[in-house]
């Protein structure tokens, strides 16, 4: 059975995800018809990202290499959990259809499903936006160390791009940036 793997930095209310920004959870979804994200879908950090470059190594033929590509999708505002899968669902579809073949996650940021809320969103984008970097490209990339090319992309929509811009921001302004074997000069947005 095929799975989403996302990043997700929601809290969560009884036992459901909410709205707020909580502790970033790495999951492992059911690709099933309706089936959202539960607290109980978190994987241990390690095994997230063993997965997710397996899933990125992999070729048309089903053989695993050593390069591969990632692409992270960071959704914008006004987006509840069912929204976010459904479209992940079609960006995974419409990426294959394409010739790519990468593995696609999801970068969960705690938007609210109101488009009144959008300052609030805004001001939660920017509490969880550097954990896009630290706990998730920073992360991949430190495989480059283990003699693998993986290829981390970034495709915002919306207030997704302001995440992952104020995410670098705030990696760079942190010393995040410098921790790590690339540079910012690497760093391309179209």
């Amino acid at each position: 059975m095929p799975f989403h793997y996302l990043m997700c930095a929601r809290n969560v209310v009884s036992r459901a995800f909410g709205a707020e920004p909580g502790d970033i959870r790495f999951l492992k979804v059911p690709m099933e018809r309706g089936r959202l994200p539960k607290p109980s879908d978190e994987i241990d950090p390690n095994r997230w990202i063993r997965e997710v470059t397996v899933l990125a190594q992999r070729t048309k033929g089903g053989k695993t290499g050593s390069d591969g590509d990632v692409l992270i999708w960071v959704h914008g505002y006004n987006n509840d959990l069912p929204a976010i899968m459904h479209r992940q669902s079609y960006l995974v579809a419409d990426l294959e259809n394409a010739g790519f073949d990468g593995a696609v996650v999801s970068f969960d940021w705690p938007s609210d499903d109101s488009t009144l809320n959008y300052i609030e969103d805004r001001s939660d984008a920017s509490a969880v936006a550097r954990h896009l970097v630290t706990d998730g490209v920073t992360r991949l990339n430190q495989l480059q160390d283990a003699g693998c090319k993986l290829n981390v992309h970034l495709l915002g929509h919306s207030t997704g791009a302001y995440v992952i811009l104020e995410a670098f921001e705030q990696a760079q302004r942190d010393g995040e940036l410098y921790k790590s074997p690339w540079r910012v000069d690497q760093i391309g947005f179209i």
